[in-house]
C-alpha cells in the first residue's frame, strides 16, 4: 500500500469537525489531535494544519493557513512575555497545558514567510519498562542494585 493510500485511509478514519480558518481556535486543533490519537500538531503558513497520527501526517480539512491566521492561532497559547521573547529571538521553546485536555511542548519559529509551530503531546501516563517492549539487557544495564 502506498503512503498516499495510507494517508487517505487515516484521514478518512479520523474524527472530524466542521472547521473553517476564520473561526478556527487552536484549542479545537489540540482537541482534534488528542481525540484522534495524534502526537504532533504542525502549523505552517501556506498549508493546512497537520497532525501526526500513528506515524502518518494527516491534514485537517480546512483551507491552507495564511501568515496572519497562522500567527493568530499560535499566539493564542503564548503569554505576552513569550511573544516578546519569540519576536526578539525568532525562535521559542516552551510547554503549556490545557485544563481538562493535556500538556504540550511547543516550538515556534519562522517558516515560509510567517510564524510556524510544532506542538508535541506530553503523555500524562509514563509507560513502564515492560510496555515499551525493550530488550531485557537494557533493564539489566540500568539496574544499579546489582552493582
Amino acid at each position: 500500500m502506498s503512503n498516499t493510500t495510507r494517508k487517505t485511509q487515516v484521514s478518512d478514519n479520523t474524527k472530524t469537525q466542521q472547521l473553517t480558518t476564520e473561526s478556527l481556535k487552536i484549542q479545537q486543533l489540540f482537541k482534534l489531535m488528542t481525540d484522534n490519537g495524534g502526537s504532533d500538531l504542525h502549523l505552517t503558513p501556506g498549508t493546512s494544519p497537520a497532525m501526526r497520527v500513528n506515524g502518518e501526517v494527516v491534514r485537517v480539512k480546512v483551507p491552507a493557513l495564511n501568515p496572519t491566521t497562522s500567527k493568530e492561532l499560535i499566539y493564542q497559547v503564548l503569554t505576552e512575555e513569550q511573544k516578546n521573547e519569540f519576536e526578539k529571538n525568532l525562535d521559542l521553546d516552551f510547554s503549556f497545558g490545557i485544563k481538562g485536555l493535556a500538556r504540550f511542548r511547543g516550538n515556534v519559529f519562522y517558516s515560509k514567510g510567517g510564524v510556524a509551530a510544532v506542538f508535541r503531546l506530553i503523555p500524562s501516563i509514563i509507560p513502564d519498562f515492560k510496555s515499551l517492549n525493550l530488550p531485557n539487557v537494557l533493564m539489566e544495564m540500568s539496574d544499579v542494585s546489582t552493582v
